[in-house]
C-alpha cells in the first residue's frame, strides 16, 4: 500500500446543495473516483451494510472487500468500537478549534488525531490502488471531518466548496424521500423545518469558510445554480483553482447531458444510485411552490451569506 498522501476533492457544504449530483459528475472524470460521504462509512457501511451505489450490500460488493482487505486484512481485522472511540474525539463540530490548533492542544488529543488518522490514511489509500484513481472525490460536505483530514497531514485536500439558495435547501429538506439504501426496511430521509434549515445553512457555510484563510490555495467555493447552467466551465473554474491539469469535459453535452456508469458511493443522497444518461438541470420547484413568508423568512434568516453569495 501506498504511503503517500492521497489526493482528495472535498466538497463541502450543507446538504441538499447538489453535493451528491456533483460527486458522481466528477467522479466520471478520468482519473477520479467518486466515493459519496465517507464520514460516514463506519456506521452505515461497516456496521449497518446499506446499500452501495451499485445496490450491492457494503460488505458483498467486490469493491470495497478488495479495498478493506488491502487497508485492514480483512473486515474481522478492524477494530469498530476503536474507531468510533476515535471519532468521538475528533469528529466533531466542538473539536474543529482544536483542530485548526493542533499543535497546542494536549497530547492525548493529538495521540487521537494521528491514530485515527492512520485509520483514514490506510482506507483512502487503499481506495487509491484498487480504484487506480489519482483523485478521490469525497462529498462527505460536513466541515468538523474536513478540518480532521487537513489536520491529519496525511492528505493532499482540496475543498470544494459548494452552496446553493439557502430558500432552495429549506425547500428540498421539507420533501419526503425514501433512503434506498436501507435495503431491509422502508424510512424516509430526515426532514427540517425552514427556520432550522436556515440556520444550519448559515453554520455550515461559515464553517467552511475558514478553509478560505487555512489554506487559500486549496479552497474554491462554487455555487450550485452556476454548476446546472455551465457544468464544463464550473468544473474548469475547480481544476483550475486547485492547480489540478484542465480535465477532459467532452462528455458533457453541450445539453448538458451526462452518462453516469456505476459507481459504489456509501452514503449521500438517493441521486448516487441513478446510472446512464443524466440532464444536469436546475431544480426551481421552489421557486413557485415555496410559500412566500417562507421565503422571506429563510431569506431574513440567511441575509448576512444571502448578500455574500448574491442571492439577492
Amino acid at each position: 500500500m501506498t504511503t503517500s498522501k492521497p489526493t482528495i476533492i472535498f466538497i463541502g457544504g450543507y446538504g441538499r446543495s447538489g453535493s451528491t449530483m456533483l460527486d458522481r459528475v466528477l467522479g466520471e472524470i478520468p482519473g477520479t473516483t467518486s466515493l459519496g460521504e465517507v464520514r460516514h462509512i463506519w456506521q452505515r457501511a461497516f456496521r449497518e451494510n446499506q446499500w452501495v451505489s451499485d445496490s450491492t450490500p457494503f460488505r458483498e460488493c467486490p469493491f470495497w472487500i478488495e479495498v478493506v482487505k488491502d487497508a485492514f486484512g480483512g473486515f474481522d481485522n478492524l477494530d469498530l468500537d476503536k474507531v468510533d472511540q476515535l471519532r468521538a474525539r475528533t469528529d466533531r463540530l466542538r473539536a474543529i478549534p482544536k483542530l485548526r490548533k493542533l499543535t497546542s492542544q494536549p497530547e492525548a488529543f493529538q495521540a487521537a488525531v494521528s491514530e485515527f488518522g492512520d485509520i483514514l490514511h490506510k482506507l483512502y489509500s487503499s481506495i487509491m490502488k484498487v480504484s487506480g484513481s489519482e483523485l478521490l472525490i469525497d462529498s462527505s460536505k460536513h466541515p468538523c471531518y474536513a478540518h480532521l483530514l487537513l489536520a491529519t497531514g496525511k492528505f493532499d485536500l482540496k475543498i470544494l466548496h459548494i452552496v446553493r439558495d439557502p430558500r432552495a435547501t429549506a425547500y428540498s429538506w421539507q420533501r419526503k424521500r425514501k433512503r434506498p439504501e436501507l435495503h431491509w426496511k422502508d424510512e424516509d430521509m430526515p426532514r427540517f423545518n425552514a427556520t432550522t434549515s436556515s440556520l444550519h445553512w448559515c453554520a455550515a457555510n461559515a464553517l467552511m469558510e475558514t478553509f478560505n484563510k487555512d489554506i487559500p490555495a486549496d479552497y474554491h467555493r462554487m455555487r450550485y445554480e452556476d454548476l446546472v447552467a455551465d457544468p464544463r466551465k464550473s468544473i474548469s473554474d475547480a481544476w483550475t483553482a486547485f492547480n489540478l491539469p484542465r480535465p477532459n469535459l467532452e462528455w458533457i453535452s453541450d445539453q448538458n447531458e451526462v452518462f453516469l456508469k456505476n459507481a459504489f458511493t456509501v452514503a449521500g443522497n438517493p441521486f448516487r444510485f441513478k446510472k446512464g444518461k443524466i440532464a444536469i438541470a436546475p431544480d426551481d420547484e421552489w421557486k413557485t411552490k415555496m410559500k412566500s413568508t417562507t421565503k422571506l423568512l429563510v431569506a431574513t434568516a440567511s441575509f448576512p451569506y444571502l448578500l455574500k453569495y448574491s442571492y439577492l
